[in-house]
């Protein structure tokens, strides 16, 4: 297991060495393992103030099913503490995304992963998938960012508009990969 700080400069690493274009090997802690679980007081995932997105997260309760095949239904399993914005930003991309609890009051990003991927929005045909890390957003190291500086790369997007992601997803494998969503149909 590594101690706090690594585990604290590990995503900062990554995005540096992606950012880089160097490739590494890592280890990893597997986020569908059953053992693994966030803390209500450690996380707060940030949800696009939409009806629809409200309505499929319902929907995901009653039915105990996952949005996505791959992800968990949140609420369900990881219980994260609502911090609902109203900017457009998810709502045009078709995801939320989950941090530490220090954003809320305005600290540093510590961790950021996807939390909800709306079915058939932009992130959910690039593939996305819930609980991918994102180690940048538009070049920046997430770790980089406190909540105004979030905010302002994820909503401050015109029309047409796209959005660059670094992750490391399971679905793709250990080395991060780049992510580009456009609220334009394909």
């Amino acid at each position: 297991m590594m101690s706090g700080k690594k585990s604290r400069l590990l995503p900062r690493l990554l995005a540096v060495l992606f950012l880089a274009g160097c490739q590494t090997a890592i280890e990893t802690q597997d986020v569908s393992s059953p053992d693994f679980r966030l803390s209500p007081r450690l996380a707060v995932e940030i949800t696009p103030a939409n009806m629809e997105f409200e309505h499929q997260r319902t929907q995901a309760r009653r039915t105990g099913k996952a949005l996505s095949p791959d992800g968990p239904v949140e609420g369900e399993i990881i219980e994260l503490p609502k911090y609902v914005v109203t900017e457009k930003g998810f709502v045009k991309f078709g995801f939320s995304v989950v941090t530490n609890t220090e954003v809320k009051h305005g600290g540093r990003i510590k961790w950021m992963r996807v939390g909800l991927v709306i079915p058939g929005s932009p992130a959910a045909r690039n593939n996305l998938d819930p609980w991918d890390t994102i180690l940048a957003i538009d070049r920046v190291i997430v770790t980089d960012l406190d909540r105004e500086g979030m905010l302002q790369a994820l909503f401050q997007k015109h029309s047409g508009d796209g959005l660059t992601l670094h992750i490391l997803s399971r679905r793709r494998g250990l080395f991060p990969t780049i992510v580009r969503l456009t609220d334009k149909a394909r």
